[in-house]
């Protein structure tokens, strides 16, 4: 007879691939063509989404492959041992504030976009608010069964996805996507660094990786969750630049948006084919949203065992609402994406290869079981 595979508090390949991609893309997806093209100029930003997603997967393997060595240990546990107790202490706690203001910036992002382009007439202060409050319900149940709706949510997000491009493909020229390969390689390798600074999210490995069935596949999972958040990206990025060209994206703070927006339906049957981005966007959105917001809860409470999650939930809600309100506009909502700028360079390209270094060199021994 064949075990019931969801009935513990456990996840398998399909969670960890799903997980990446759907924390990456939230706001990311409707922002990359402006962000490459600020720089590029030309469609051979391409080439930087490319080899930004090939260092990006590398360290996300890189990280995957610490976890592994110490399972069943959880982040403060591990990095105790490499680093010392209070260094882990003080790279926990720099955790949670990351993961803060990624949250504080989910809910800023959807009021303001909300208001833009959906609701005009509603206060930001209310879509936030009610985004706040289905991220509060979301995060108060199961750890495990949050991180089980990406297998629900993300491949109807894929699917709308590809359906609303394809809708947008009517106005796509190829001789939007010319000239190629024109750029020079200082500007190249700026466009590059800005793309690692997005195929980024992996450091929910960190503190997810421990709660695996099959520990030693991770970083085999995790290479084909980034290869599919670097293709999606890739696609958009070449849609986007297809229909409106090298130009416009960076006169536009969302043009994966403008772009939907403008899209015809044949036969008119539906007025407005962005309807259909929006409600399959929110929902991945809630998914990032959601898991920042619990990876927030899973760093104190490493910290701070004693205190019981739904008081976290509690006490974080307020202030992660008046963190996202502090922005007025949506650029100042990027610009607090900004501020983490720091935190997520650190959590994403020091940390997991420093830690997983100064394990070999010290050569602590692989398997080390839950620490005291």
């Amino acid at each position: 007879m064949k075990p019931f595979d969801y009935g513990d508090e456990r996840i398998g390949s399909k969670e960890i691939i799903f997980l990446l991609p759907a924390y990456i893309h939230g706001v990311l997806i409707l922002t990359v063509p402006r962000i490459i093209n600020e720089v590029t100029h030309t469609f051979d930003g391409w080439i930087a989404l490319l080899v930004g997603g090939l260092i990006g997967t590398l360290f996300a393997w890189m990280t995957a492959k610490l976890v592994i060595r110490f399972p069943e240990a959880n982040f403060l546990q591990f990095a105790g041992q490499i680093v010392t107790r209070p260094v882990a202490y003080a790279m926990t706690a720099a955790l949670a504030l990351h993961f803060l203001l990624i949250a504080a910036y989910e809910v800023s992002a959807v009021g303001r976009i909300a208001q833009m382009y959906l609701l005009p007439k509603t206060p930001v202060e209310v879509s936030a608010l009610a985004f706040l409050l289905i991220l509060i319900y979301g995060v108060s149940g199961s750890r495990v069964g949050l991180l089980r709706l990406n297998l629900m949510f993300f491949p109807i997000y894929m699917l709308l996805l590809i359906v609303s491009y394809l809708i947008a493909l009517g106005n796509f020229e190829w001789r939007n996507l010319q000239p190629m390969f024109v750029t020079d390689i200082p500007t190249m390798v700026q466009a590059t660094g800005r793309t690692v600074l997005t195929v980024v999210g992996y450091e929910l490995l960190l503190l997810y990786a421990g709660y695996a069935r099959m520990q030693k596949r991770i970083p085999q999972w995790s290479v084909y969750g980034m290869t599919i958040s670097a293709a999606v990206l890739l696609f958009s990025y070449t849609v986007v630049i297809g229909v409106m060209g090298s130009k416009v994206p960076v006169e536009l703070i969302l043009p994966s948006i403008d772009m939907v927006k403008e899209a015809i339906i044949p036969g008119g049957f539906i007025e407005r084919s962005d309807i259909i981005f929006f409600v399959i966007w929110i929902t991945t959105i809630f998914n990032t949203g959601a898991m920042a917001y619990d990876a927030i809860i899973l760093s104190l409470g490493l910290m701070f065992p004693r205190v019981r999650k739904i008081h976290w939930v509690l006490v974080l809600a307020p202030i992660v609402y008046l963190i996202s309100m502090q922005p007025h506009t949506l650029m100042d909502a990027l610009d607090l994406l900004k501020t983490d700028l720091y935190l997520q360079v650190f959590f994403s390209y020091v940390v997991p290869p420093l830690l997983f270094v100064i394990a070999a060199v010290r050569k602590l021994p692989k398997g080390v079981r839950q620490l005291e």
